[in-house]
């Protein structure tokens, strides 16, 4: 995920919740599992979570996060 400060002020504690994968079609009917194995922001390894914390951004500044997946199905 891109963040972007477009305002005149920082933006303080900025937080990110993603949600759990979901799938929204399967038709072969095949189970399939995700586990999160780390969490990203502005490149620095946060531990594995649905939370991104990014902090605080400058005006005009910006951010990027994200989460690393593994699936027990490939594809």
């Amino acid at each position: 995920v891109l963040v972007r400060n477009d305002g005149a002020g920082e933006a303080r504690n900025l937080t990110i919740t993603s949600a759990q994968p979901k799938i929204v079609e399967n038709e072969k009917g095949l189970l399939v599992d995700f586990a999160i194995v780390a969490t990203e922001v502005a490149g620095q390894n946060l531990s594995p979570s649905l939370t991104a914390t990014f902090g605080s951004i400058a005006p005009g500044g910006s951010a990027v996060g994200r989460w690393l997946l593994t699936s027990s199905l490939q594809g």
